[in-house]
C-alpha cells in the first residue's frame, strides 16, 4: 500500500476510547435500525453493506459458518460495524494454509464497494480498534480477506494508517464504471461522443418511440414473479452467449427472493421492456441513498436485434435523473457496452491482511509466490 508520512501517523485518532466485541445472533437480529443508520452515514453507502443484505446472506449461506460481526462502540453508542465470518480449516485452494476472516457475502454474491460501516471521520480510529481486537482476541486467523474495496473507501484509506506490525497485500480486482448525474438527461447525452450518443438513442427511437416496446416498472406485489422472469431471461441470454453465470443458481435465487421481501420497495429497481404483455428484457438493481446500483439484467435472445440492454440501461439512467439521484453505478465489470454510457471508473482492489503468527507468515508467503507466478505467466505485475 502507499506509504504514510510521520505527520499522518501523528494525526491518527486514539483508538483507546473505542471498544470492540463480537455481536451475538440476538444483537445482529435487533440491530437493523442502528445498522442502517450507520450505512446512511458512510462515505459511500452501498446496498451490499446494509443489514438486509448481510442478514439475508447469513440465512442462506452462512448458517454453518462462524459469524464474526465486529461491533465498535464509543461508550454505549454503536459507531462502526465490520461484518466478517471465520472460515475454519484450509479451503479447497491448495494455495492457502490456515484460517481466514472474510467479509460476509463477498464470495457467493459478488458484491462490490464493500467497506467498514461507519462515518468517514470515525473510520481511522475504528479500523485501528478492529485490527487490535482481531490480533489480541482472535489470534488463530492467518489471513483477513477484504475484497472489492474502492481505493477512496474508508476501510482502504484507514488501513494505510492502522496496520502496525501486520502485513497487507493489495491486488487490483476490477473497475466499476459510473455516471455522475449532473444537469438533466439531455445534458448527459450531450456530453457523450457522437458515436456513443447514437448507440443509445438509435435503439430507443426504433423500438420505443416507433415500435411496440415500452419501459415499465413492477409493483411490490409483482416482485417475486418478476424475479422468476429475470432469472429465466438471464439464463437464456447466458446460454445464447455460451457463458457460465453463477447468478442462475437456485441458492442465489432464494437469497434474492428473501432479500426483496425485506427491502423497502422504493430501494428495489426492477424494470422491464414489454411487447404487449410479453416481457422481453429485465433490469435489476438497487437504490441506496441517492445512488442507483445496476446489479443484473437478462433478455430474450430473439430480441437481441433491438439492443434491449442499451434501451433498458438508458431508460434507467433517465429515470435516475427524474428521481434526483446523483450517481448511476454499473458496479464491477469492464464490459464494452458500459463504455458507451461513461468513461468514468473507480478502481476496486482486494486487500489481504496477514497475521504475525507463523500461519500468517506462511499464508502471506504462499500468496506472494502465487501472485509472482501469475505475473510471470501473464506478463503483468504481482500484488503489492
Amino acid at each position: 500500500m502507499n506509504s504514510v508520512t510521520a505527520h499522518e501517523r501523528a494525526a491518527l485518532p486514539i483508538a483507546g476510547r473505542y471498544t470492540v466485541h463480537r455481536a451475538t445472533v440476538e444483537e445482529f437480529q435487533e440491530s437493523r435500525i442502528s445498522w442502517n443508520r450507520l450505512v446512511s452515514g458512510m462515505r459511500y453507502a452501498s446496498p451490499f453493506c446494509t443489514w438486509e443484505w448481510i442478514f439475508t446472506w447469513r440465512e442462506h449461506f452462512g448458517t454453518q459458518l462462524e459469524m464474526t460481526l465486529l461491533f465498535v462502540n464509543d461508550g454505549a453508542q454503536l459507531c462502526a460495524i465490520l461484518p466478517l465470518f471465520r472460515r475454519r480449516g484450509a479451503p479447497a485452494s491448495r494455495w492457502f494454509i490456515g484460517e481466514k476472516l472474510e467479509y460476509c457475502g463477498a464470495t457467493e454474491l459478488h458484491p462490490d464497494h464493500l467497506d467498514i460501516i461507519c462515518a468517514p471521520e470515525d473510520a481511522p480510529a475504528c479500523v485501528a480498534a478492529v485490527l487490535d481486537y482481531i490480533v489480541t482476541q482472535l489470534p488463530d486467523w492467518a489471513q483477513a480477506r477484504l475484497p472489492m474495496l474502492a481505493e477512496d473507501s474508508s476501510l482502504f484509506c484507514a488501513l494505510q494508517l492502522s496496520l502496525g506490525t501486520l502485513r497487507v497485500a493489495v491486488r487490483p480486482a476490477a473497475v466499476a464504471p459510473y455516471i455522475l448525474l449532473t444537469g438533466n438527461f439531455e445534458d448527459y447525452l450531450a456530453r457523450l461522443t457522437k458515436k456513443d450518443r447514437y448507440k443509445i438513442k438509435s435503439p430507443r427511437k426504433k423500438v420505443l418511440e416507433e415500435g411496440t416496446l415500452r419501459y415499465s416498472a413492477f409493483e411490490p406485489a409483482e416482485f417475486e414473479t418478476a424475479l422468476c422472469t429475470l432469472f429465466e431471461l438471464h439464463a437464456r441470454r447466458a446460454d445464447a452467449k455460451e457463458i457460465t453465470s453463477t447468478f442462475g443458481r437456485p441458492s442465489v435465487f432464494e437469497f434474492h427472493r428473501a432479500l426483496l421481501q425485506r427491502l423497502n420497495s422504493s430501494d428495489v429497481i426492477l424494470r422491464c421492456l414489454k411487447d404487449g404483455a410479453n416481457i422481453v428484457a429485465m433490469l435489476y438493481g438497487f437504490r441506496c441513498g441517492n445512488r442507483i446500483f445496476f446489479y443484473q439484467f437478462g433478455y430474450d435472445p430473439e430480441w437481441s436485434w433491438a439492443s434491449p440492454g442499451y434501451i433498458l440501461v438508458s431508460e434507467a439512467i433517465r429515470e435516475a435523473f427524474t428521481l434526483g439521484c446523483v450517481e448511476f453505478n454499473f458496479l464491477h465489470g469492464d464490459e464494452p457496452y458500459k463504455h458507451a454510457f461513461t468513461r468514468e471508473v473507480r478502481k476496486l482492489s482486494d486487500c489481504y491482511i496477514y497475521n504475525t503468527t507463523f500461519s500468517g507468515r506462511l499464508a502471506r508467503g504462499t500468496f506472494m509466490l502465487r501472485e509472482r507466478l501469475k505475473a510471470v505467466v501473464r506478463g503483468g505485475h504481482a500484488a503489492r
